[in-house]
């Protein structure tokens, strides 16, 4: 299985179900400590099958308080999970690297149940598994990003902004169209 990626380098993977095996196996570990957190999900790409992906698991927390989240930094630790600290504002972080750590394998990122985060992860995926179309340009734009940026990942994030913006709509709106 192809998993992780070198830090500094931007890579993509073709869909490997081995994901899902191991996204769901990182759920199972945290669930097993965690056990304040309201849900917890494997999300990202590699959660959507037949998705061109960074091969790094993302999996989301859900939680009522981000300060219950301290409570497992040594815990986690121990098994092999750091804590990164608020990455991104209203958000705790963790990782997973490989044994020889030269490779991010996992991000996990913990979020409030009722924030608009949590809804994202969770509508993303289910709209690009459910939905051809978007799972399609997704890859397209990813395939055109890796050409300009394989070597300088940090811009990938920047040029795929306003796509993700359209992408997080849309895939509200196909939520609410299901619960018709």
């Amino acid at each position: 299985m192809d998993i992780g990626v070198k830090k500094g380098k931007l890579e993509f993977s073709e869909y490997d179900p081995q994901w899902a095996v191991m996204g769901q196996e990182i759920v199972d570990k945290l669930k097993k400590v965690m056990v304040k957190a309201v849900d917890i999900k494997h999300v990202g790409s590699t959660a959507i099958p037949g998705m061109l992906s960074k091969p790094i698991i993302d999996v989301a927390v859900a939680v009522n308080n981000l300060d219950d989240v301290l409570e497992y930094v040594d815990e986690l630790k121990e098994m092999g999970i750091f804590y990164a600290g608020e990455v991104v504002p209203g958000q705790r972080e963790f990782g997973i690297d490989s044994p020889d750590g030269t490779k991010r394998i996992c991000h996990i990122h913990c979020v409030l149940i009722d924030s608009k985060p949590w809804k994202v992860y969770s509508d993303i995926v289910d709209y690009c598994t459910a939905e051809e179309r978007p799972r399609e340009a997704y890859i397209l734009l990813k395939r055109a990003l890796l050409l300009l940026y394989e070597d300088r990942p940090e811009r990938y994030g920047i040029a795929k902004h306003e796509f993700m913006e359209d992408l997080k709509d849309d895939a509200a709106v196909w939520r609410a169209s299901q619960k018709k």
